[in-house]
């Protein structure tokens, strides 16, 4: 898919659920988890600016998990990092605990961004939102 095409489709989605009655969020993508020279190879930064972009120019809500999670994983590493991988060497898709960790991070994130929507319908859970802040693998 071209960049064009996923800014295209990303408008769209939001229209949809706008015309559904619903409340898009957009949320940029998570990082890939891929490093080089010791920091993430920020390789979805064109994604990140586009979804950023159609949330501004549509006045919706958004959140920025790719600048969140890239900060986090740069924090712990590579080998930490590499503990949330689904398989060896696949550095898109998490397992199961890197999906609470990268949830965590998405919660977190809502909540700062959008207290009044989202305080009363989120379970909070102090220590990992404590040890993600601090940087420290969990």
């Amino acid at each position: 898919m071209s960049l064009a095409q996923y800014t295209t489709n990303l408008g769209t989605m939001a229209n949809e659920v706008v015309s559904a009655g619903g409340t898009p969020i957009l949320v940029t993508p998570l990082t890939r988890r891929t490093f080089s020279s010791g920091k993430v190879v920020e390789n979805l930064s064109n994604e990140t600016a586009k979804t950023i972009e159609v949330a501004k120019s549509q006045s919706l809500h958004y959140i920025d998990l790719n600048k969140a999670s890239t900060a986090y994983v740069n924090a712990i590493g590579g080998e930490a990092a590499d503990r949330y991988n689904l398989a060896a060497g696949d550095r898109t898709h998490v397992n199961e605990w890197g999906g609470v960790v990268f949830a965590r991070i998405v919660s977190d994130l809502l909540v700062a961004s959008y207290l009044v929507d989202f305080k009363d319908v989120t379970v909070a859970n102090a220590t990992l939102s404590a040890t993600i802040k601090a940087g420290k693998p969990a």
